[in-house]
């Protein structure tokens, strides 16, 4: 008796077993044996590409029940859906590995901005979900602690309808960087790199990091030659460098030796080399008057004055500042207010020589501001916290200046200085400026102020930012009352002080709620839409603190994109050509036009055939009359070729 129990629970077991077993298959994606050869063959496979090996997963929506099949992938399609597939990188050898982990970005892109989204990438599998329809790129591939590059780095791709994605990358050769001994050429110990600093402009090699700042460290105690990958996989910058495949300032030195700047790519995958020379070291000693707020103190070579400064540090009430790893030479050292790049006021200066394993000394007396010449604007924005705000980039503009003037503008980060209660508050400052009307501007929030600035300046503006309301914008299709499945919302202040820029912001698509949602200012605003299917006219809205909901009604949208060639070089619009386009049979015309790439987009008010004139270009053909149809709700590209003169 006890014995048929035993298998009886033996039975059931296999039973909860195999059932656990069914589940998983159902809900995990899994190769088949057609994934194993394409992944052993190494072949390269086009993005979208179905990949009938990955069994789908079960269906994304979040909806219960539908009545009709029609209505269920109406439902579908007008929320999210899944992607899924595989990942194969290539090896320096050119060998497939099939099975790595990691991760990757997936941009999804809804209008001209993507969303973002970081996939999971477990033995080569990956799945996640994004909106239906829209055209998908790959970036930022690290697998196995490593970065990969794309293969078809650069286009884009739709959900197959059946089937996954084969996604196909190589991996990065190493970036290394070996630091010798400019005399002997020998590899040096005890390295340190920094992180560049965003005041430079010149050539990286031939100036000093400054003061350092802990945070800027990305390594220190290495051996050369360095992996630079693996050494600065915690710096700050890494990441978004890597991502944007951009260029990594970094200053380099070792004991005895001078800092040394170079700009490093982790995606070239190459071998540098940065030789140092002998560095001595600076004190200097601050005298006379005190420190204004704003000043500098830079250094530049005595044989280049008109030069950018070798070194630079901001001055805070400093009595001694200390100078190190220079390089040997003559130096003038002053403490000035405003731009480098512009004409600084200069509040002392004196001269001196560094020589290298030493330590060199100069005292520069500060004598007063001298009256007329340069003014500062400062104070503090108070932010209320509903924002969400880390920090403000904020622009000061001369309205007094010309327009072409490049010193018009001056961009500076505000940092919090403190927190009191609801309320962030954030400092800000620039000197060197003339008196005059300015515009003062925030990036984000959008907010603009105009002050004006006396001769003895302004330093104790308080400039206030109310909490924001939040929009909840539904958009429906005229022609069925129904939502429209639009990628793109923008909106803008429908007013602005003289002065004031009225930037155009985007609001995000909340695929939870089926609306746009965003936290706009408490004024009136206009929203509009303007998609390559839809358009729409201008809603002016008052927002008030808390919720604010809306409705928008666009309509199919009419609309052509031109661009000109000169063989296979694309010739940059100008808006000089003044396109205006008219219909071949009725009475439609060009409703607006703004630039697009290298060419330009022009929205018309009916579908139908259009022509245009173009103008006769320097050393060209004249062009024929030119005809373009455009049809519902689709963006009709046309490209003008141009023939040369012989």
């Amino acid at each position: 008796m006890s014995q048929s129990i035993r298998w009886i629970a033996v039975l059931v077991v296999l039973a909860v077993m195999a059932s656990i077993f069914v589940a998983y298959r159902t809900i995990r994606p899994s190769p088949g044996p057609a994934s194993s050869e394409a992944a052993s063959s190494g072949a390269p496979a086009s993005p979208g590409a179905p990949n009938d090996a990955v069994t789908p997963p079960a269906d994304s929506t979040s909806d219960d029940v539908a009545d009709t099949l029609e209505e269920r992938a109406a439902k579908r399609h007008q929320k999210t859906q899944a992607v899924f597939g595989t990942i194969v990188v290539v090896d320096e050898h050119g060998a497939p590995h099939a099975d790595e982990s990691g991760s990757f970005i997936l941009l999804n892109w809804r209008g001209r901005y993507p969303d973002r989204e970081t996939v999971r990438v477990e033995a080569g599998k990956w799945q996640t979900m994004v909106r239906p329809g829209a055209p998908m790129s790959v970036t930022s591939i690290r697998l196995s602690n490593r970065d990969a590059t794309w293969d078809d780095d650069g286009t884009r791709f739709r959900n197959p309808e059946s089937g996954g994605i084969d996604v196909h990358a190589h991996w990065r050769a190493p970036s290394t960087l070996h630091v010798r001994d400019a005399a002997t050429q020998g590899e040096l110990a005890d390295v340190e790199l920094v992180e560049g600093s965003s005041w430079y402009g010149g050539d990286i090699g031939s100036i000093h990091p400054g003061r350092i700042d802990a945070t800027r460290i990305a390594a220190k105690n290495e051996r050369s030659p360095i992996d630079l990958e693996k050494t600065l996989a915690t710096a700050r910058e890494v990441a978004h460098a890597s991502e944007q495949n951009r260029i990594i300032p970094l200053f380099v030195r070792s004991p005895g030796f001078a800092w040394k700047g170079i700009d490093v790519d982790l995606s070239a995958g190459t071998k540098r080399f940065l030789d140092l020379v002998p560095g001595g070291d600076l004190d200097v000693h601050l005298a006379g008057e005190v420190v204004p707020s704003g000043a500098h103190l830079r250094l530049r070579r005595a044989e280049g004055l008109r030069d950018a400064p070798y070194a630079e540090v901001s001055l805070a009430q400093d009595h001694d500042v200390a100078i190190e790893s220079m390089v040997p030479g003559a130096y003038v050292a002053s403490v000035e207010i405003g731009d480098a790049w512009r004409e600084p006021v200069v509040l002392g200066s004196g001269h001196v020589d560094v020589t290298a394993h030493a330590r060199a000394k100069v005292e520069i007396v500060i004598g007063r501001r001298p009256a007329g010449q340069s003014v500062r604007i400062g104070g503090t924005i108070r932010v209320s916290k509903s924002w969400l705000v880390g920090g403000l980039v904020v622009d000061v503009t001369s309205l007094g200046a010309a327009p072409d003037d490049p010193a018009r503008r001056r961009t500076i980060e505000a940092r919090t200085a403190h927190s009191d209660g609801p309320i962030d508050a954030f400092g800000f400052g620039v000197d060197g400026v003339a008196p005059g009307r300015y515009a003062i501007e925030l990036r984000q929030p959008p907010y603009g102020f105009v002050v004006d600035v006396g001769p003895e300046g302004r330093n104790d503006l308080v400039l206030e930012i109310p909490p924001p309301g939040h929009v909840s914008l539904r958009v429906i299709d005229a022609s069925t009352g129904r939502d429209a499945r639009v990628d793109d919302v923008v909106w803008y202040r429908a007013a602005a002080d003289e002065g004031v820029a009225n930037n155009v912001e985007s609001a995000k698509h909340d695929p939870k709620t089926g609306r746009f949602e965003f936290e706009a200012p408490q004024t009136e605003i206009v929203v509009r839409c303007n998609t390559a299917e839809f358009a729409s006219e201008p809603l002016h809205l008052t927002v008030h603190e808390g919720v604010n909901e809306a409705t928008l009604t666009v309509a199919a949208a009419y609309r052509m994109r031109l661009r000109v060639v000169d063989g296979e070089t694309a010739i940059p619009w100008s808006a000089s050509w003044n396109v205006q386009p008219a219909q071949v049979e009725g009475d439609g015309t060009a409703s607006y036009s703004a630039p697009e790439g290298d060419g330009v987009e022009i929205g018309v008010t009916q579908p139908g055939r259009y022509r245009f004139a173009f103008p006769k270009l320097d050393g060209y053909l004249p062009v024929p009359e030119q005809l373009v149809d455009v049809e519902v709700g689709k963006l009709t590209e046309h490209v003008i070729h141009l023939e040369r003169e012989h």
